[in-house]
């Protein structure tokens, strides 16, 4: 099944498709406005560029945040309007779930911490077990695998819970922790 990811829940318009056998083609743009005006013709660019037609789509995916309030919007009313038009299911992802799924493909069998910039000084973190699923993280917990969006993440923190916004010190965030 093919399958049309959409992102613009933060500085950046993204689409991709994929299929059981993974990534058949992206596109990406670093982005702070214009999503809107961007997503639908760099869908069409993908699309064109993979040599498949929206008809051929098995699903559309989508994220739903944290990110953007604005940008969030566009992207969700995007998929839905195309998986209406096209009469497909589509699905939401949180941003940090997709980051998690990303540092889990290049680094297989590490649990995750993903923290991205929430703004004033705060973060979004979300922690995750090898296999993908949210968990709380603790910090007596062994190393994790830390990604990160921007330059602010948490540096140290009792406990870290699913999809909580927290106050964070700013802190470049990357590598296998």
């Amino acid at each position: 099944m093919l399958c049309l990811g959409i992102d613009t829940a933060l500085g950046a318009c993204s689409v991709a498709l994929a299929s059981e056998s993974g990534l058949r083609a992206r596109r990406y743009r670093a982005m702070t406005a214009g999503h809107a005006e961007a997503l639908a013709p760099m869908a069409e660019a993908l699309m064109a560029e993979a040599g498949v037609a929206f008809a051929d789509l098995g699903r559309i995916a989508v994220t739903t945040g944290p990110g953007t309030f604005t940008g969030q919007r566009i992207g969700l009313a995007f998929a839905r309007g195309l998986a209406a038009a096209l009469g497909l299911g589509f699905v939401g992802l949180t941003t940090l779930e997709v980051i998690a799924a990303a540092a889990r493909a290049e680094y297989p069998g590490r649990p995750v911490l993903v923290a991205s910039d929430a703004r004033r000084g705060e973060a979004y973190v979300q922690g995750f077990a090898a296999d993908g699923a949210p968990r709380t993280v603790e910090a007596s917990d062994p190393p994790a695998l830390t990604v990160g969006t921007s330059e602010a993440a948490p540096s140290s923190s009792p406990s870290w819970s699913d999809r909580r916004t927290a106050r964070a010190p700013r802190s470049r965030v990357a590598g296998k922790g």
